[in-house]
């Protein structure tokens, strides 16, 4: 049975004076698509995921901290932050995001070098 689930991000954009605003878009148990809405000057506090975080600009400009040099993102530009890396984001002006989070390799033991599954005899990567 396929299931399809639709949103529209750009009626989800509403920002909040105290602190980011999030909305939960998918919630699904390989992966969530969240959007952010930040002001200028309003930051996400850093922490690190279990699992690959795929981050797009809508609006805005942002600066994201992801190891040892800050990473300038313009609306339309798409970014990957590796699982377990801490990273944190401040908003230079008002500011829309799109964040994926995915968790199938932690959830199937994918190796993420090969593509394959852990373990298994295939050769076939599971994506």
């Amino acid at each position: 049975m396929f299931a399809m689930h639709k949103g529209n991000p750009d009626v989800l954009v509403e920002y909040e004076e105290q602190r980011f605003s999030p909305k939960v878009l998918m919630n699904e148990p390989e992966y969530r698509m969240v959007a952010l809405s930040l002001r200028a000057r309003q930051t996400i506090p850093e922490q690190a995921s279990r699992g690959i975080v795929t981050l797009y600009v809508v609006l805005g400009h942002i600066t994201l901290f992801a190891g040892p040099f800050p990473d300038e993102l313009y609306a339309g530009q798409v970014t990957c932050i590796e699982s377990g890396v801490r990273h944190r984001i401040e908003a230079f002006e008002d500011s829309a995001l799109l964040v994926l989070f995915r968790w199938y390799e932690l959830l199937y033991g994918v190796d993420r070098r090969t593509g394959l599954v852990q373990g298994s005899e295939t050769t076939t990567p599971l994506v």
